[in-house]
């Protein structure tokens, strides 16, 4: 039984919305633990998986660096991306920064979000999400639905 709530991505914010995460969150690459949150974000759009951002107080920074990628996010500003680096392998854009974030969202400037995709294990509440095909930063996670696809 999972701690988290039946969420259906059509109920969320037309506008995208910041919320703070309730429960842990753990990211994870060959064992070695990349983050871990108690005070995390999610940016919540609807009809889109949660994007969550973790401080970066909360990330163990000499395993992410800088790549020579940066983009300019969806009414979110500029987007710095971090390739994790555990060992010899280096997973190229499994994170990204939002540096420069419109003035509702300051709360997660230079916040990590994370690439379920790219990485081994990314969790809420101990509940592992799911990716969605790229490096988008969306936490599919089993607890969300989407009405209208079904």
């Amino acid at each position: 039984m999972t701690l988290l709530p039946r969420e259906d991505v059509n109920d969320f914010p037309t506008i995208p919305h910041l919320e703070r995460v309730l429960w842990p969150v753990v990211v994870r690459h060959k064992g070695e633990r990349i983050a871990a949150s108690l005070n995390a974000w999610r940016l919540l759009e609807k009809g889109k998986p949660p994007v969550v951002l973790v401080p970066p107080e909360d990330v163990t920074r000499f395993l992410v660096s800088p790549s020579n990628r940066v983009d300019v996010g969806d009414g979110l500003g500029l987007l710095v991306f971090h390739d994790v680096i555990v060992g010899r392998e280096i997973v190229q854009n499994a994170a990204c920064t939002v540096t420069s974030p419109p003035p509702e969202m300051t709360d997660i400037a230079n916040h990590y979000a994370f690439s379920p995709d790219l990485l081994d294990h990314c969790s809420v509440a101990g509940v592992e999400a799911l990716g969605e095909g790229g490096c988008t930063g969306s936490w599919r996670m089993p607890n969300l639905t989407d009405a209208k696809a079904a």
